[in-house]
């Protein structure tokens, strides 16, 4: 019963995160493409959508209940698996959506805050080719570029 718990956690978490990771996948795309160039941005947003699923699967599946059934003694186990009463079952799936949601949103606050420092970072940099809307072509030499005059 430990076993079918477990497998019901780790489905509802697989198909919430993926759930979610389709809904934010224009989302992250539009924001993506509006501050890198297209070939970056794609790749970025589907990293995203992979990363999505696998933080939601493992913030959201209830592997601890599994653990602790595994580990117990043989004579402690029948004790157990009767504590998997309907209420123990809708306590677990309660927290399994909200620890996948939960990881999930960590998890787009800290790609939100790492995509701020690398933009600001390519903008102080000499890679300006590297963010969207920019005109000239990537340099083909290994010699640094010589930065533009202010007026």
């Amino acid at each position: 019963m430990v076993v079918i718990l477990f497998v019901v956690s780790f489905l509802l978490a697989l198909g919430l995160s993926y759930g979610v990771s389709k809904l934010c996948k224009d989302a992250v795309e539009a924001i993506a493409n509006h501050f890198l160039a297209r070939n970056i941005s794609a790749g970025a947003a589907k990293y995203l959508q992979l990363a999505i699923v696998l933080v939601g699967v493992s913030s959201g599946t209830r592997v601890r209940l599994l653990e602790d059934y595994i580990s117990a003694p043989a004579y402690y186990k029948p004790e157990l698996a009767a504590q998997l009463t309907p209420e123990l079952w809708a306590i677990a799936l309660y927290h399994t959506v909200v620890d996948t949601l939960l990881g999930v949103a960590w998890l787009l606050v800290a790609f939100a805050l790492i995509a701020m420092f690398v933009v600001i970072a390519i903008r102080r940099s000499n890679m300006t080719w590297l963010l969207a809307g920019h005109d000239e072509d990537r340099p083909t030499d290994s010699s640094p570029r010589p930065l533009k005059p202010t007026p």
